[in-house]
């Protein structure tokens, strides 16, 4: 299974699936769709890489009046702190499933809804 879809894969569908009090159903289904998340991640965090070029940023609050603008912002921002709270409190599970509802992606196909 590693050398198929990863070790991120893995341990993210592991973080996902490790709920409390709850047995862990794994299954190569999930571990694709955890690769499958993972591949979104990657490709996204290297498109910002390239499109930032090197360039800094501060973490000054940068205003908006376009909608989309403020609604990705403001979701970001909740999901950040979704997914803070599930890591500081080791509820993996929570701050995984946060993370991958950002993304839009279906947890049980990988696929975009």
């Amino acid at each position: 299974m590693l050398d198929k879809y990863g070790t991120d894969a893995f341990r993210f569908t592991l973080a996902m699936l490790a709920a409390q009090g709850r047995d862990v159903l794994l299954s190569e289904e999930r571990i694709e769709g955890g690769r499958n998340f993972v591949n979104k991640v990657w490709n996204a965090s290297r498109l910002t890489m390239a499109l930032l070029d090197g360039k800094e940023f501060g973490t000054e609050k940068v205003e908006s009046s376009f909608l989309p603008d403020r609604w990705i912002r403001s979701r970001v921002q909740k999901v950040a702190q979704e997914v803070s709270e599930g890591i500081n409190t080791y509820r993996y599970s929570e701050a995984a499933q946060a993370l991958h509802g950002l993304s839009g992606m279906s947890s049980a196909t990988g696929t975009w809804n």
